[in-house]
């Protein structure tokens, strides 16, 4: 598909270790020992699984009370299972309707084939438009392509504006699920990567989240980009 920006690779020559700082480069079988031996990790997931079955349970069961049967857990897991299924079957059709509408609405679009491909393009689009700054809001597509150490590795910073995607940030890690990104660490881990962020002592109450927030825009962490990046079930795109 044709468009009006060229892509060309950069000239600078970034290594690995450079680009992406997580314990990724360490191979499978240590990142496993660790995470098996870390017993943060167990009372983080040992707590969160029991209190978010029992969570969900508790609202199907309002949801199913209020609506219906079609409101089910059981009958929303089996309906989306199905959208799902059509979608990777009717994949070209829905990518060219989506392409279609997208483009009569002023969108350009751009289809990367590669993830170096997707990374070269968005820093090529920051370096003619003179940006420096890349504000982002949970796209787990850039998680797979490593685009926050690609561009750093460039000079220009992407932050994330996400709760959870941010913390993972300044630990240096990558989220660990796509929608509790960090499941993995408990509520004293959160408080103390923050407070090394934010120049804080921890165990200070309040409202931690807006505290947090509110701290990180005085700070100039959360400034207004010129560029914005989102997931596609955040109705948004880059």
């Amino acid at each position: 598909m044709t468009n009006n920006y060229s892509v060309t690779p950069p000239q600078q020559d970034v290594s690995e270790e450079t680009a992406n700082p997580t314990n990724e480069n360490q191979p499978f079988e240590e990142r496993l020992e660790h995470a098996l031996s870390d017993d943060n990790m167990h009372r983080a997931l040992e707590r969160f699984a029991p209190s978010w079955l029992a969570s969900r349970k508790d609202v199907f069961a309002i949801e199913e009370d209020d609506y219906g049967s079609d409101y089910s857990f059981a009958h929303m897991r089996s309906t989306l299972r199905q959208a799902k299924d059509y979608a990777i079957e009717h994949q070209p059709e829905l990518i060219a309707r989506f392409k279609a509408q997208a483009e009569a609405a002023g969108a350009i679009i751009y289809e990367a084939r590669t993830a170096e491909d997707a990374n070269r393009y968005i820093y090529e689009l920051c370096q003619r438009k003179g940006i420096d700054l890349v504000v982002k809001s949970k796209t787990m597509v850039s998680e797979e392509t490593e685009l926050n150490y690609y561009l750093e590795a460039r000079g220009i910073k992407a932050v994330e504006t996400d709760l959870g995607e941010w913390v993972a940030q300044l630990a240096h890690e990558r989220p660990s699920h796509m929608v509790m990104p960090i499941i993995h660490k408990t509520r004293q881990q959160v408080g103390e990567v923050l407070a090394e962020s934010l120049g804080r002592q921890r165990g200070e109450r309040a409202d931690r989240r807006k505290r947090h927030r509110d701290d990180a825009h005085q700070r100039g962490e959360w400034p207004p980009g010129d560029i914005a990046a989102t997931g596609a079930r955040r109705h948004g795109r880059l």
